[in-house]
């Protein structure tokens, strides 16, 4: 009986988390829209580089003279004709999962710690993102409109994508 109980407890732990957040899987880019109100559209991948080397290839890229990558930049590698302002934010993101069990189980046996960040728990693969915004000197977002400015400028940053990562 109790090997039952016992096998009961361990398939039910197995199967007691709920996905409550998938991180996005972007296969070759995306183009993503602000949240806010007149925000900026942001060219979207995953990053598969090393994070301690992005500013310095990401310097040599766009030959940028100094110690540091500015957080935001004119260049005219995006377009022949203009210079553009470039920034760019990296972030990561991971799956997270609802635990039932182990939440329930620590609380039934006496090691609670009320917190509710210890029933979140995370798993699965790591996802660092590269998020790039680009406009012009006037302010005008430049990836918001499909144009023919807009595509160079999408052309150049899959090239920077592609050297990246």
């Amino acid at each position: 009986m109790k090997k039952i109980i016992l096998l009961f407890i361990i398939v039910f732990s197995f199967q007691s988390c709920i996905r409550v957040h998938k991180a996005p899987r972007i296969e070759s880019y995306d183009l993503i829209e602000s949240k806010l109100k007149n925000g900026n559209t942001y060219y979207g991948f995953h990053f598969y580089g090393n994070r301690q080397t992005f500013e310095a290839r990401t310097q040599k890229y766009f030959q940028i003279e100094g110690t540091y990558l500015p957080d935001a930049f004119e260049t005219d590698l995006l377009h022949p004709e203009e210079k553009l302002i470039i920034s760019f934010n990296l972030s990561t993101d991971q799956d997270k999962y609802l635990d039932l069990f182990s939440g329930s189980f620590f609380n039934w046996i006496g090691f609670s710690s009320n917190s509710e960040q210890d029933k979140i728990s995370k798993r699965g693969e790591k996802f660092d993102y590269l998020h790039i915004q680009v406009v012009d000197k006037n302010g005008v977002d430049v990836l918001a409109e499909e144009t023919q400015r807009s595509k160079i400028v999408l052309q150049a940053l899959n090239k920077y994508r592609a050297y990246i990562n």
